[in-house]
């Protein structure tokens, strides 16, 4: 009687307290789906394909609506996307679709001649219910952004940052409630006076303040995604390489690849060696053991790869389904099952 009566009080007490539940309900869940971008077609357009590259779908096929990034709600039933603009063209605007590519309306759109409809870069907030992006401001410099969020039906836009000489990426919505990404700073210079490459990964409040910067001094780190149970964060590491041939003949080059820590930190390691020369973490797999990642060259050029990066080391795995080399074909996104 009392091992019964102990056992109905224990699930109670840790039924009633995980709070934390909703939060973490993708972690370990099967793999699904992979969103992926290709112009096989003739132009820019969504499809999806299993983890192991098979079962290739064309969602979207509208030569005069041309896909960016695409990204799966939590729940798996709607995709955020970039899409064209109606009239000024000052970058992409975002969409809604349906899981199959239907019921498409547009997310952003013209608040003041300063606040077109441009947004690109979009993140799902947790619990489906809104979206952060970033917008091209105007009249502001040339590749100025800040970031937004907005209801998912396209209320309630809120403007989180208002820094004219930061350029702000966001990758993930924490379930603390506060935007994971990175920001570059215009301002910075090195010791000669000279503007350099830079960047760090931050924290940001809704409010616009940093809960907290991360960035080692002489590194550029960027592209930060949150690993499903909140523990883990991948990024892009760009490493300057210098060749010295002597005579004062120097050629210099990059390497991007992606690390791995934890969120504090801590337990940082490098965890591609790739003979590719930029490699980018799109999304974490739904069980948290691997990567989707961009490798080859930047998007639109011709010479991308699609890879899965296993976290123990294993080595990638190639599940690029496009042919040839003149169409590009770059992950935007990984569902779960």
């Amino acid at each position: 009687m009392k091992q019964n009566l102990f056992l109905i009080l224990f699930l109670i007490f840790f039924g009633a307290c995980d709070t934390s539940a909703p939060q973490r309900e993708g972690f370990l869940a099967e793999p699904g789906p992979i969103l992926f971008i290709s112009d096989e077609s003739g132009t820019s357009q969504l499809y999806s394909m299993q983890p192991d590259g098979s079962d290739v779908r064309q969602l979207t096929d509208d030569p005069d609506f041309p896909i960016g990034r695409a990204v799966w709600s939590p729940e798996g039933s709607k995709i955020v996307l970039e899409g064209p603009q109606e009239a000024l063209h000052y970058g992409p605007a975002l969409y809604v679709v349906n899981a199959d590519g239907t019921g498409r309306y547009r997310l952003t759109r013209t608040v003041t001649p300063e606040h077109l409809a441009n947004g690109e870069r979009p993140v799902w907030s947790p619990d489906g219910r809104r979206i952060a992006f970033r917008r091209i401001m105007i009249p502001e410099a040339l590749g100025i952004l800040d970031i937004y969020v907005v209801d998912v039906g396209g209320a309630n836009e809120q403007r989180v940052t208002d820094t004219p000489n930061i350029l702000e990426y966001i990758g993930a919505w924490m379930p603390e409630g506060y935007l994971l990404g990175d920001i570059f700073d215009y301002s910075y210079r090195d010791s000669l006076g000279r503007a350099a490459e830079n960047g760090r990964l931050v924290a940001l409040d809704l409010d616009g303040t940093y809960q907290w910067t991360w960035g080692q001094k002489g590194e550029v780190v960027k592209g930060a995604i949150l690993s499903p149970d909140g523990s883990k964060i991948a990024f892009n590491v760009r490493i300057q390489l210098e060749t010295d041939f002597g005579n004062g003949v120097v050629a210099r080059d990059v390497q991007e690849e992606v690390h791995v820590m934890d969120v504090d930190g801590a337990n940082r390691r490098q965890l591609t060696h790739s003979e590719h020369k930029y490699l980018w973490p799109v999304a974490w797999s739904p069980d948290g053991t691997s990567l989707l990642v961009q490798a080859g060259t930047p998007p639109g050029q011709g010479s991308e790869r699609i890879l899965i990066v296993p976290l123990d080391g294993s080595g990638p795995v190639d599940i690029t389904p496009c042919q040839g080399t003149f169409h590009f074909c770059y992950p935007t996104s990984w569902k779960r099952r």
